[in-house]
Formats: C-alpha cells, sequence, structure tokens
C-alpha cells in the first residue's frame, strides 16, 4: 500500500457521483434476491469503512504538476530513496486505508 503526502496537495473529491446497483427480475429468483442478514452486514462493514477514510477519493492538486508517492510516510515528504511513483496533476485516487497524519493510503 502506498502512501503519499496530502498537506495542500491532495483535495477530496467531493463531487463524486456513485452509479447505483439494480436487481433486475421480479424476486422471486434466487439470483436476483438478497440475504438481508448478508445484507445488514455488508452495510455496517462498508459504514466503518467509511469512518476509517476507505473509499474516499481525491484529485490531485499541485504547484510542480505531479506529486511523488512514497512507500513509506515516516521518512518524511523531502525522502528520494522511497518514491514509487508519481502521480500527475488532476489525477484522481481512491483511499484504501485509514491516514497516516497526513499521508492518504491510495490505489495508485
Amino acid at each position: 500500500v502506498l502512501a503519499v503526502s496530502s498537506r495542500t496537495m491532495l483535495r477530496l473529491f467531493e463531487n463524486e457521483q456513485e452509479e447505483e446497483e439494480k436487481i433486475v427480475g421480479d424476486g422471486r429468483d434466487d439470483a436476483s434476491t438478497i440475504d438481508s442478514a448478508d445484507l445488514h452486514s455488508g452495510l455496517n462493514h462498508r459504514k466503518r469503512e467509511i469512518k476509517r477514510g476507505v473509499g474516499k477519493r481525491y484529485q490531485v492538486c499541485t504547484q510542480k504538476g505531479f506529486l511523488n508517492v512514497h512507500s513509506d510516510p515516516r521518512s518524511g515528504p523531502f525522502a528520494t530513496d522511497n518514491i514509487t511513483n508519481k502521480l500527475e496533476e488532476n489525477v484522481i485516487v481512491t483511499s484504501v486505508g485509514e491516514p497516516f497524519g497526513t499521508w492518504i493510503q491510495h490505489d495508485s
């Protein structure tokens, strides 16, 4: 999992629109119905992830036009020995874990 400094370099992508998943059918077909216990469990799991910050989307906004991705935030934003990727301006990333201070774990 990679991390990137979010100090004024990433902004929360607030205007995202999620697609709705629709179940097609009359509700009598086993493939089109969902067990309410499974649905409740899945929704509770997703609720916990949202509270932790998982699934938030951020847009890269920098003065340099790119943002370095570091493998470990503990060495700081100026470390060059742990750069694993570079994100270009306006790229959108999705968080995959809890923030580490001002650092965001993301999918790129």
